[in-house]
């Protein structure tokens, strides 16, 4: 609120002084008209892009609470903190949360039962080092059954790998509505179901839910968000190169978008029922150089990812080297669920 009552005052000052510029002339004319175009240039960094920005932030959806953990969670928290996480992840796994996941989970239902114990093991992980959150208007409606279908989800991702893709992740936030994101100045309100940063994970449950029981849809916002997160871990940055930078799997990965992303960009101006959606090939701004504006392709990983479990036998037909890829990322081969 501070900062936005700066900026409203700055915004009258750079007003004022363009006023008396044209009341003016000579020199005192154009320091006034300088000073008003500096007033409003300040007005609109600490006003808008900083002020409305923690408003906006401190009443609409960063207001979060933390969600209480159960008592089977509470358990596994305390044995990793007293006996470390390889302990966390041998506890037992309860009856009812594996119950929770054959009901909701279409993922655990393919899955080889030979999988399943590292799943679970994975997952306790899981809920002994992250936190849940939830919107203000979610308060007592997310518990256990929502936490335990979250974490089994995502550690499907890392069932081939180990928990070091999530190391970075600390939070959770569930929602009841969907997410209202504010756009660029120049941009109305965008409506969003699922969003990441490199510690945190945001989505809009019955989405969620929903997307977790369809079999052979290639949706699922749990998948693509947690994607983003293995995505981030290596270098900070969501451009679906995976690895530390300059290494060799980065430049395998970096390979293999110069060649399959312009396929997609065509195949979807020709407007095909592409195995991969429309938004795999998202373009985001990175930064200038010499040559100009880098892009970064966000989505490719987190799109591929939804695709490659959950629509696999068409993706290893259509795309075979995005599968393949991808099989050897995952170390894990679906097409045989």
């Amino acid at each position: 609120m501070f900062l936005a009552a700066v900026g409203a005052a700055l915004a009258v000052s750079s007003v004022l002084n363009l006023i008396s510029g044209f009341q003016n002339e000579g020199d005192g004319a154009k320091f006034s008209f300088v000073l008003a175009a500096v007033l409003g240039l300040f007005s609109w960094w600490v006003g808008w892009k900083y002020g409305y920005k923690v408003l906006n932030d401190a009443l609409d959806w960063r207001s979060i609470y933390r969600v209480p953990a159960p008592e089977s969670i509470k358990q596994l928290q305390v044995i990793r903190q007293s006996r470390g996480v390889e302990a966390a992840a041998n506890h037992s796994f309860p009856e009812h949360w594996k119950e929770t996941l054959l009901t909701h989970s279409a993922l655990y239902r393919r899955m080889p039962n030979e999988l399943k114990g590292r799943l679970h093991q994975l997952t306790n992980v899981f809920l002994s080092e992250v936190q849940f959150g939830g919107g203000v208007l979610g308060e007592g409606k997310f518990g256990e059954d929502n936490m335990v279908l979250i974490a089994g989800e995502a550690c499907v991702l890392i069932l081939g790998r180990d928990y070091q893709d999530f190391r970075k992740l600390e939070l959770v936030e569930l929602w009841v509505n969907p997410i209202h994101k504010q756009g660029a100045l120049w941009e109305s309100e965008v409506v969003i179901f699922g969003q990441a940063s490199p510690s945190t994970v945001m989505l809009h449950w019955e989405t969620a839910m929903v997307e977790s029981m369809e079999s052979g849809s290639g949706n699922n916002v749990i998948l693509h968000e947690f994607a983003h997160i293995m995505d981030y871990a290596d270098d900070g940055t969501c451009q679906s190169i995976l690895g530390k930078t300059g290494s060799e799997e980065a430049h395998q990965w970096e390979a293999l978008l110069e060649e399959e992303f312009p396929k997609l960009v065509e195949a979807h101006k020709r407007g095909e029922d592409h195995v991969l959606p429309p938004y795999t090939i998202k373009l985001a701004p990175s930064h200038v150089t010499m040559r100009g504006i880098k892009v970064q392709r966000p989505e490719f990983f987190s799109c591929a990812t939804e695709v490659f479990f959950g629509n696999s036998s068409r993706l290893q037909n259509e795309c075979p080297k995005i599968y393949e890829a991808m099989k050897s990322f995952y170390r894990l081969d679906p097409v045989e669920w």
